[in-house]
């Protein structure tokens, strides 16, 4: 299968279009590279997407056609603008599905898109929305025959192809449930033979408090101890802001988050082989 997105935008960063879906693409891959599939995944951020999707549709006239057997792509699923809109309630993502010519595949990316949809509701606290797919770069892919969904933010941002395209105009909250929702996704479609470490080998009696947390965080590990573990804390986008090892004997730990930004993270602990991940609001 393919996941897909695209690089470019016009006068300005582009944070939520596309940087939005590149970020989420990227941060997925990193979580795959030890979980073996069934179906191979191709992770590609396009470029030139804005001038008329000339660099999927490139993709496909000189990968995908030009493989000799052509390219058995199980599914392309499109990440598009999904950043959401600050100071709204972005509660709902769009999954969108195949309505045009040619017709034969609509069928399948009907039922891709509900599937797509129903992993959403299951691994992220969003609602969903089924609509259709148009102007992005699964396009080229439909018009080839191939099956295609996607995602799209709810809220859609006045602020595509101009100078405030940024960060702070975007929800984060949002794009981490989102990450969270298309993750679950493509382990589902990608037919995973093992779920991600950091969501199901729990450590049960590990807890993280407070959270949301100011100045610290505190890790208490019960009977366990944490002598040789090690502590990351990432932000949305996989950046690592804090790496520990911890080299005593000990079963509880402070982290200082004194200067780490505001905003949503991913701590994870690793004990002997096993990891703990848990969302961490940083106010």
């Amino acid at each position: 299968m393919i996941v897909d997105g695209h690089y470019d935008t016009i006068n300005g960063v582009g944070a939520n279009d596309n940087g939005s879906g590149t970020a989420l693409i990227l941060e997925i891959a990193k979580q795959f590279v030890n979980v073996p599939t069934e179906y191979s995944i191709k992770f590609i951020n396009f470029s030139a997407e804005e001038t008329g999707l000339n660099g999927s549709q490139h993709y496909v006239n000189n990968v995908v056609n030009a493989t000799n057997p052509k390219l058995d792509i199980r599914l392309v699923l499109n990440i598009d603008q999904v950043g959401g809109r600050s100071g709204m309630t972005n509660d709902t993502i769009v999954c969108e599905r195949d309505t045009s010519n040619p017709p034969e595949n609509n069928a399948q990316s009907n039922t891709m898109t509900n599937e797509l949809a129903t992993c959403i509701g299951l691994y992220s606290s969003l609602s969903t929305e089924i609509s259709y797919a148009y102007s992005s770069d699964y396009i080229p892919f439909e018009n080839n025959g191939e099956i295609i969904t996607g995602l799209y933010e709810k809220n859609v941002s006045p602020h595509s192809h101009s100078s405030t395209d940024i960060i702070a105009n975007m929800d984060v909250n949002y794009l981490f449930e989102i990450i969270k929702g298309t993750t679950g996704s493509v382990l589902h479609f990608a037919v995973a033979n093992q779920a991600l470490s950091i969501e199901e080998n729990i450590l049960e009696q590990v807890s993280f408090y407070p959270n949301p947390a100011q100045n610290f965080i505190n890790i208490n590990s019960g009977s366990l101890s944490l002598k040789n573990a090690n502590i990351k804390l990432m932000d949305i986008t996989g950046k690592i802001v804090y790496n520990k090892e911890i080299i005593d004997e000990a079963s509880d730990y402070k982290i200082p988050i004194v200067n780490i930004n505001s905003g949503v993270y991913l701590l994870e602990l690793t004990v002997n082989g096993k990891k703990k991940g848990e969302k961490i609001i940083v106010q």
